[in-house]
């Protein structure tokens, strides 16, 4: 963007680097948090199934257990017998649930007791486990099922929690008004063969309800995390999110199981990586990057600002410009003695460089010249023998008279230049021709302003640009109209020609805007260009451009200098 300062060389290679760097820990950064994301996702994975598989087992005895409960609550083989209100035929079927229920809590490892109890006699029986709990809790659970059993059987068939004392029970019963059989177990009871499963380290389990509530103990310091997250994936508790989170639903329960893991015992190797990053992070910004600026700076740095100082004062002329060494890098002392020696051959051919340009340009423009070569010869030779043909004398007198003073302007222009006003009187010899040829397809009309026609430009100049409106606009269909306009504003003076053909192709105009080599084919214009930019060094412009709704426009501009305009 114009007017806007350079970035210094420092800058940029300090950015380079910088540049070069950052991603490089950047990239540490991210592979490293997702190694651990990684990480966590495996041992989720692995953990999930293995929670799952042994829930499921535990889901099944309770599932069995509950089945039966179910069974003997709604067709009890003994349940009329032991609901009777005769005391011996009562008593019999109490003998036979004893038996029948010592047998039944063997097959449930996860029971811890089976009770019968008939609310129209008041008998019950139970028996336990080998693994049941203490004296007093199971006779808190026996009062609590008796004393619940309305409740229960509204929920008949389905492990529900509940807390006769402290702890925490699961509690299944079934029956009727005369008979109620449950069975229960505490979640301590589930925790004994979880606690030897083969998980994480560093893992704790526990059961929670749905909302969270834990059922069974664990360490102070995971007493208050969330239990109630979202187990479909794991999700991270406590401050800063040092826990990892799995869990599984219980099918025969209202219950969850969550293993809570420590995620800096776990993954202790890649939080160890993520600090040597950021070690090395701080070293580098704090050593090593100031280190390699120095030496940069002392064998790159300063020498490039001596060579620049050394090249503004040979930009404001003064060739006798020396650039002293120093103690820098080899390369950088070669680069400013060459650099001393190239201010000396450029004083020694200065004057001779000067000629050169001089006849190199001298030539340039003869040959640019010679480039332009009329191309209606041959049709203006056709027309004369067609006039003659048509025994059309005045028109034949006229188009020779056109021609002879078209071919004499021709011959006339060795000097290099040309006049405004003998330029357009040659155009004008040209429309006449182009006009005896096309006829009423053929429509022109030229202005020039009287301050304009001692202007000097190079010969043959206008006669391109019309010639070239010729070659775009002419069709043999429709009417062509041009117009070769010269003015003086503004002290410049303009020249301008307009046609209402179908207008320059896009390639000319893209060629002309970016000031690149025009396509083969288009060499006059670009010629014609480069003549005014040799001829007027700084003072003169050349536009294409297309009109709406169609011709093309080309336009030259040549500010007038003080000589010129006395000379109008």
């Amino acid at each position: 963007m114009a007017g806007k300062k350079p970035i210094s060389l420092r800058k940029r290679v300090t950015g380079a680097v910088l540049i070069a760097c950052i991603p490089v820990f950047v990239l540490l950064f991210v592979i490293n948090a997702y190694s651990i994301e990684l990480i966590q996702q495996r041992i989720y994975e692995n953990t999930y199934d293995a929670m799952s598989l042994n829930m499921a087992q535990l889901d099944n005895d309770l599932s069995r257990a509950s089945e039966y409960i179910v069974s003997e609550g709604q067709e009890g083989r003994y349940a009329a017998d032991f609901s009777s209100e005769d005391s011996r035929t009562s008593y019999l079927g109490a003998i036979h649930y004893m038996e029948e229920i010592r047998e039944r809590v063997l097959l449930y490892d996860m029971v811890e007791g089976i009770l019968v109890y008939s609310p129209v006699n008041g008998r019950k029986i139970y028996t336990f486990n080998s693994h049941s709990s203490d004296f007093s809790e199971r006779e808190q659970m026996l009062e609590y099922i008796v004393r619940n059993r309305e409740e229960l059987l509204l929920k008949s068939g389905i492990w529900n929690v509940c807390s006769p004392g402290e702890k925490k029970f699961l509690v299944c019963a079934a029956g009727n008004d005369e008979i109620i059989i449950a069975a229960w177990t505490s979640f301590d009871t589930l925790m004994t063969p979880v606690q030897n499963w083969k998980m994480a380290e560093n893992s704790t389990l526990c059961f929670v309800s749905e909302e969270g509530e834990r059922y069974t103990e664990v360490a102070p310091e995971l007493e208050n995390l969330n239990y109630a997250g979202d187990i479909s994936q794991y999700y991270y508790a406590g401050e800063n999110n040092q826990y990892l989170m799995f869990g599984v639903h219980s099918d025969a329960g209202n219950f969850r199981l969550i293993d809570v893991v420590e995620r800096e015992a776990l993954l202790s190797v890649f939080y160890q990586i993520r600090w040597l990053c950021i070690l090395i992070l701080l070293l580098f910004a704090a050593v090593l990057l100031p280190w390699m600026l120095k030496n940069l700076s002392d064998g790159v740095f300063v020498p490039v600002r001596r060579l620049e100082a050394g090249i503004e004062q040979v930009e404001k002329g003064n060739l006798d410009t020396v650039i002293a060494g120093g103690h820098s890098s080899r390369e950088m002392e070669h680069l400013i003695r060459s650099f001393n020696n190239m201010t000396g051959q450029i004083r020694e051919l200065k004057i001779q460089a000067y000629e050169d340009e001089i006849r190199r340009q001298q030539m340039q423009m003869n040959f640019m010249q010679l480039q332009i070569k009329p191309h209606f010869y041959l049709n203006a030779l056709n027309l004369i023998n067609a006039m003659a043909q048509n025994d059309d004398v005045p028109m034949i007198k006229k188009m020779t008279e056109n021609m002879s003073a078209y071919l004499r302007y021709l011959t006339n222009t060795k000097d290099g230049v040309t006049t405004v006003r003998e330029e357009v009187e040659h155009i004008g010899n040209y429309l006449k021709i182009m006009e005896m040829r096309y006829g009423d397809m053929f429509h022109y009309e030229q202005s020039v302003d009287e301050r304009a026609e001692e202007i000097q430009i190079p010969p043959l100049m206008i006669q391109l640009l019309v010639e070239n409106s010729m070659k775009y606009a002419f069709n043999f269909y429709e009417e062509v109209h041009l117009s070769v306009c010269v003015s003086v504003e503004e002290g410049e003076m303009i020249c301008t020609v307009t046609d209402n053909g179908k207008g320059y192709p896009e390639e000319i105009l893209r060629h002309f805007r970016e000031e690149t080599a025009a396509p083969e084919g288009h060499i006059g214009l670009w010629n014609c260009k480069t003549r005014l930019a040799y001829m007027y060094p700084g003072r003169s412009s050349f536009e294409l451009s297309n009109l709406e709704p169609h011709g093309a426009k080309t336009e030259i501009r040549i500010t007038i200098s003080t000589e010129e305009r006395e000379q109008s």
